[in-house]
């Protein structure tokens, strides 16, 4: 009586609901961003190109990489106190980044 067993439920309370969800989960469709871009214009068209999609990704694995550069080797407090080339390789990623966001927002 005092091991909590008054109040066990069972796990699977209805196995025809569970079925349902399953399927629905299944063919959900999958997110997709472009799925939301307007059907006309060079905005989307370029957000949409598999080239912009593949160069974001570089960029996003190149930014990756220079964090761990720019984590070992700037020793800066401040942006602005930092080597040159730090303050370019940020403001390019920061660039890019923010026209990528254009791209896909106006799109």
């Amino acid at each position: 009586h005092g091991w909590g067993m008054q109040d066990m439920r069972p796990v699977f309370t209805n196995a025809e609901d569970m079925k349902e969800r399953v399927r629905c989960s299944l063919f959900k469709p999958s997110y997709n961003v472009a799925n939301y871009y307007k059907q006309t214009g060079i905005w989307q068209a370029t957000a949409r190109h598999p080239r912009f999609e593949s160069m974001t990704f570089c960029v996003i694995i190149v930014n990756a990489l220079w964090v761990a550069i720019d984590t070992d080797n700037n020793d800066a407090e401040v942006l602005s106190m930092a080597h040159p080339t730090f303050q370019v390789a940020e403001n390019l990623f920061c660039a890019f980044f923010f026209i990528e966001w254009l791209f896909g927002f106006v799109g």
